[in-house]
Parts: C-alpha cells; structure tokens; sequence
C-alpha cells in the first residue's frame, strides 16, 4: 500500500493568492477502485484575513470540521485528494464511488459547528482524476518551488543565515556536449563559474554541468535563480538537477 505524501505549496487561483495542501502519493500510487467520482465542498471562512487565506484562528476553527468531515466520508469509501484556500473559502477536494451524492451529503451533516458558514458543492464523474493531475497537483514551476523549499528549510533548522550571500553550486545534465558549451558561456556571461575541462560522458549517456556563483538563499531570490536557470538552459537540451551550499551560521 502506497505511503501518504502530503505536501503543500503557494499559487493564485482565480487572481487570488491560494495555498494548496495536495496528497502527491496518489500521483503515481495506486488509486482506490471504484473511486471514480470527484467531490468538493467549499465552505466560508469566519476569518478570512488580509489575503483571503484564513487566519491562524480560522485554521484552528476549521480543523475539527476537516477532520469530521474526511472521518466520514472514510468510512464509505471515499478518499481526500486535496484541499485549497482561497478567496476566503476552504475547498476539500475528495474522488469516491459514483452514485454517492447522498452519503457524500450525509457526511457534510456531520461536519460539526457550523458558525454560520456558508457552503456549497460539487460532483462531477471523473475516472481519469482530470481534476487532481490539472489543477490541485504543481505545475513544473511550483515543483522547483517545493523542491527548493525543502534545502532552504533543512539549511534554516542548522541555523543558515540565509540573507547571507555565499557560494551555490548548481548542476544541470545536458544530453548533448554541444549543448552544455554552449550554455556553459551563457552561464559565465550572468556571473557564474564553471570549468572549462570537457566532462566525460555520464552513464545515461548525458553530460553533467557544475555551476557556482555566490548568492544568498531565502527562498524567493534562491528560486529566481533557479527558475532562471532553467528556462536559460532548456534550450540548450539540459535538465536542472538542483543545488546545495554549505551552511551559514551568524558570526
């Protein structure tokens, strides 16, 4: 049985800020059978705070309604794929059997105190999960983010001082040498170093850039640089295989 994966990561969802807390181990995972229906229920937020994405008050509210809601809907078979907030609503996103509409409002009755929010829902039949894979899962662009969140934490719990410039390595694999020289000069044109010695072969066949320049790594300016090199080197037949530094503690 495939372990849960749940990660979470920022967008903007109808021009608006959203977060999204996705179960990524149904993405190559085994998904339920039978599970073949979606179904979302949006509720108001009480609080909705400065972006529309809740409080940490609301959160505490909200979480025993999540909680009783997905606690039923288990039972009969449904399983939670996702969940959104956005424009001052909360939007849980479930797949279950078709023809359940009224044991998926069943477990909404169950939901506990209410606080006068306002609710709506959605079922659509969808066995290919067209809904999950385009729209709740990231887009190549907020995989990076998530991927470039998780050193950029590692990095704060040794106590990084992460507005400090220092040294970033990056690699990038190329599947032609052509490509990797003629990216490589690029690359020096915008501040990085790399070596000028050809590298060898890899033994998929595919050939392996280092990159350093210094730079500090909050996340936000760690990832334009990352999504830049990205987009620099795609042409160049290359994929960005990620970075790492040396941890930088206060003096």
């Amino acid at each position: 049985m495939t372990s849960e994966a749940w990660n979470s990561y920022p967008a903007r969802v109808d021009d608006a800020p959203a977060s999204f807390l996705v179960a990524m181990h149904f993405e190559s995972g085994e998904r339920p059978p039978g599970a073949e229906t979606l179904y979302v229920v949006g509720l108001g937020m009480v609080e909705s705070g400065e972006h529309g994405m809740g409080t940490n008050a609301e959160a505490e509210l909200f979480a025993p309604i999540q909680d009783a809601i997905t606690s039923e809907l288990a039972k009969a078979g449904f399983v939670a794929v996702g969940r959104l907030r956005n424009k001052d609503t909360w939007q849980l996103s479930y797949y279950g059997p078709k023809g359940g509409r009224e044991l998926f409002l069943a477990a909404l009755e169950k939901r506990g105190p209410e606080l006068d929010r306002e609710i709506w829902t959605h079922i659509d039949h969808d066995p290919e999960w067209n809904y999950f894979t385009s729209f709740l899962m990231p887009d190549r662009e907020r995989r990076q983010w998530m991927r470039n969140a998780q050193v950029v934490d590692r990095l704060r719990s040794h106590g990084d001082q992460l507005k400090r410039e220092r040294m970033v390595d990056h690699w990038l694999y190329f599947s032609a040498l052509e490509g990797l020289q003629s990216f490589r000069e690029l690359a020096v044109e915008n501040g990085f170093s790399a070596s000028e010695k050809s590298p060898e072969q890899q033994t998929n066949g595919t050939y392996c850039l280092k990159l350093s320049r210094e730079d500090a790594v909050e996340l936000s300016s760690i990832h334009r640089v990352v999504m830049a090199l990205v987009l620099l080197s795609e042409p160049h037949g290359a994929e960005y295989d990620g970075w790492e530094t040396p941890v930088v503690r206060a003096e």
